[in-house]
Parts: C-alpha cells; sequence; structure tokens
C-alpha cells in the first residue's frame, strides 16, 4: 500500500495557514532533518518567539552603536559631518548584524545535530521552539507486513523519537538512515516508554509499556495537521 507524500508548502510559509513563518527558522530546521513544513508546525505563539531570537540581537546591535554614536558626538570625540568616523561606524554596524544574524541561523541546524546524537546515544531530544520531539514506544496494530511505512521499516522492541502525527501519518526519526520514518497513524498506538535505552517489548509480547488492557494515550498530533 503506498504511503501518501506529506503535503508541502512553498519555504518561509507556515503548512496550516499559508502565511509567511517569520524567518524561516522552522524551514531550515525541517530541511535538516527532511521533515515537512506540516511536521514542524507550532502556534503562533512559538513562531513569534523565533522571530525575536532572531530580530533582538541585530535591533540591539543597532542601538548599541547609535547610543555609542550619540555619547561620542555629545562629549564631540566626533566631529560634526566626520566621513571616518561614519565609515568607522557603518562597518561596525555591518559587521554585529553579519554575526548576530549567522549566528542565529546556525541554530537550526544545531538543533538537528543535538537530536541526531540524542537519538545515537539514547539521551533526551532537544526540544526547538515548540517542536518538542519526545521517545515514545510504536506498537504496531496490524501484523508487520500490513505496515504502511516509508523512510525505513519500524524496530519492534526498541524506543523511537516521535514528531506526533502530521498528515495522517507518525513521524518518527530513523537512526539507521537519518532520515523520518512515517507510517500510517491507524496502524500503531503510542505509548510511553520506561526509558529509553531498555526499549520496548515486541508486537504481540505483552512486554511493552502498556498494561495488559490498558487505553494507549492518544497520538498527539501538531497544531493544525
Amino acid at each position: 500500500m503506498p504511503l501518501r507524500e506529506p503535503e508541502r508548502t512553498l519555504p518561509g510559509f507556515t503548512a496550516a495557514t499559508g502565511l509567511p513563518s517569520w524567518i524561516g527558522l522552522y524551514d531550515i530546521y525541517a530541511d535538516e532533518l527532511a521533515l515537512t513544513p506540516a511536521e514542524t508546525s507550532v502556534s503562533g505563539v512559538w513562531q513569534l518567539i523565533a522571530a525575536v531570537k532572531l530580530l533582538w540581537p541585530s535591533l540591539g546591535a543597532v542601538l548599541f552603536i547609535a547610543a555609542g554614536w550619540g555619547i561620542l558626538r555629545y562629549f564631540h570625540f566626533i566631529r560634526p559631518r566626520s566621513i571616518t568616523a561614519g565609515v568607522l561606524a557603518a562597518l561596525a554596524l555591518a559587521t554585529a548584524l553579519t554575526v548576530t544574524v549567522s549566528t542565529t541561523l546556525t541554530s537550526p541546524q544545531a538543533a538537528a545535530d543535538r537530536l541526531r546524537q540524542a537519538a545515537t546515544r539514547g539521551t533526551e531530544p532537544p526540544p526547538y521552539f515548540g517542536v518538542s520531539p519526545e521517545w515514545v514506544c510504536v506498537v504496531n496494530t496490524v501484523p508487520t507486513s500490513e505496515l504502511t511505512e516509508k523512510g525505513g521499516a519500524l524496530r519492534p522492541g526498541k524506543a523511537q523519537i516521535s514528531f506526533g502525527v502530521a498528515d495522517g501519518q507518525v513521524v518518527l526519526w530513523n537512526p539507521a538512515t537519518s532520515e523520518p520514518l512515517r507510517i500510517a497513524a491507524d496502524q500503531v498506538r503510542l505509548t510511553p516508554p520506561r526509558n529509553q535505552t531498555l526499549g520496548c517489548g515486541p508486537y504481540g509480547s505483552g512486554q511493552d509499556t502498556a498494561s495488559p488492557g490498558a487505553v494507549s494515550p492518544p497520538l498527539r498530533a501538531r497544531p493544525g495537521a
């Protein structure tokens, strides 16, 4: 059974609303992990926080240089219409903006690298401005041969990092391929593991973290998915 391709949107736009996603940090994060915008969609509050992270260092640099310019002018350390002072101020401003923007734009790549390391080492996966991957046990509710998978195969008995549900698919991280593994959401259930290193019991073994007869928690869907 073919798995439906995830919905994709234009770069810089959110999947839920089609509006600009402020600064594209989520797009860079999604690209680093081969995820779609729907799989990393978050509320507008988190988008605003991400935008502030990008903008405040730049604004701070501008205000600092402007304040320094004013103080130097006030105490007559800079002559009016000084070309040299103007060039130096412009260079300082350009350097500050370049450094702050460059540092901020590397944060998605750094977060993606930390997630890959967490998947390999079995440590807690780091959140990224509202995107909260977590360790789960994935128990298939249909035979393994009938699973609708894309990006690899389910590893029974092992805890896996989940990004939740988007477009009707459970989105997991596959450390073997370093890419997402997508499985039809109606073919699996997710349970919290005892811890990510002990793993989970295989399908039908009764060793998964959910006790016999227990009701599994609902699959966590992405906002707007």
